[in-house]
């Protein structure tokens, strides 16, 4: 059914090499790891290139520690939406011998152990604003990230 300018095998070798584009860019672009989805990564033998699934593991940062503490503390604040944190929160690491019993007793390495301290002002449940000071104890491994054990608001 071809007619005479020749349109019907124009259009199918046309149709053909788009076909052969589309099938190129998925196989290169799986094959090479700046391109590729780590979920196809390896799925025509490109193994090489693929990346390891163990992530980095992680740094301690003191902003980290002192952000997931403050977390927990509006959580348990009466009026969080009136929290405002004074000043600077200080992180250090727990010491003495009664937090080494309970990091035992708790099954946590007290070498693991983090101190964030700090205030702050927030409504209590009679709308009067006062100031509060607060302690939180942070766990935190390189593989595992942070847990917040346990924060204390006085």
């Amino acid at each position: 059914m071809n007619n005479a300018s020749g349109e019907g095998s124009s259009a199918a070798g046309c149709f053909g090499l788009v076909i052969t584009a589309v099938v190129f860019f998925l196989l290169t672009s799986l094959c090479i790891p700046s391109m590729r989805n780590d979920v196809f990564g390896g799925l025509f033998g490109c193994k090489a290139h693929r990346t390891s699934s163990k992530p980095e593991p992680l740094k301690f940062e003191d902003s980290a520690a002192v952000a997931y503490v403050q977390e927990k503390v509006l959580k348990e604040l009466k009026a969080p939406s009136t929290a405002e944190f004074v000043g600077v929160a200080k992180v250090t690491r727990p010491t003495g011998s009664g937090i080494e019993k309970a990091a035992r007793t708790l099954n946590i390495d007290p070498d693991h152990l983090w101190m964030v301290t700090g205030e702050v002002d927030a409504q209590n449940s009679f709308g009067a604003m006062l100031r509060n000071s607060y302690a939180g104890l942070v766990e935190f491994y390189p593989d595992k990230g942070y847990r917040v054990i346990n924060v204390i608001i006085e």
